[in-house]
């Protein structure tokens, strides 16, 4: 990508942790779901990042998921 991202997001519970990271650990995008989603499209722009290789990771409660993300 060039640094404009779109997910698609179902069934996602209230209080929703949504963050990305760089591969050092630094912390580049947050935000946190404060409503039940059911079917909903989320824009990200990170065109202002460097190139790379970052982590994105979505977490409600005990449950997480966590892709990679490359900005070419």
């Amino acid at each position: 990508s060039n640094g404009y991202f779109t997910f698609s997001l179902t069934n996602i519970a209230s209080y929703t942790d949504i963050a990305i990271h760089d591969m050092l650990g630094n912390e580049v995008y947050k935000t946190t779901l404060k409503e039940n989603i059911a079917n909903q499209s989320m824009n990200i722009n990170l065109s202002d990042a460097q190139k790379g290789m970052y982590i994105l990771k979505i977490q409600s409660g005990a449950s997480a998921q966590v892709q990679k993300l490359i900005i070419q």
